[in-house]
């Protein structure tokens, strides 16, 4: 479920900052605009990577090579927003620290 989650997750803000960076045509100058779209697509690719193999067991580890997932995190204007944000991955790297010293998974 833990990895469903996060494929989801990072699936949609990934298509976000895609869709975002594509309409962005005057607002950015074009050669950052073209860093910007191959840094989504390369997070794309790598997103997908271990779905090919048939499970999610990996995902949460290639998920973090999708950069402009945290791009656009870090682009958040709400900083009640970005708290709440923060809380979440505290208490999951809390939970996920716990069922890793017990052994229940790996990765």
């Amino acid at each position: 479920f833990f990895e469903f989650v996060v494929f989801n997750l990072v699936f949609i803000i990934v298509i976000l900052n895609l869709f975002k960076d594509l309409r962005s045509k005057n607002q950015m100058p074009k050669q950052v605009r073209h860093d910007r779209l191959g840094l989504g697509f390369f997070s794309l690719v790598n997103l997908f990577l271990p779905t090919f193999t048939g499970t999610f067991s990996s995902i949460p580890r290639y998920a973090l090579f999708s950069i402009t997932f945290f791009i656009y995190l870090s682009q958040l204007k709400n900083l009640s927003i970005k708290y709440a944000i923060a809380i979440i991955f505290v208490i999951l790297h809390i939970l996920m620290l716990g069922f890793f010293i017990q052994g229940y998974f790996v990765s």
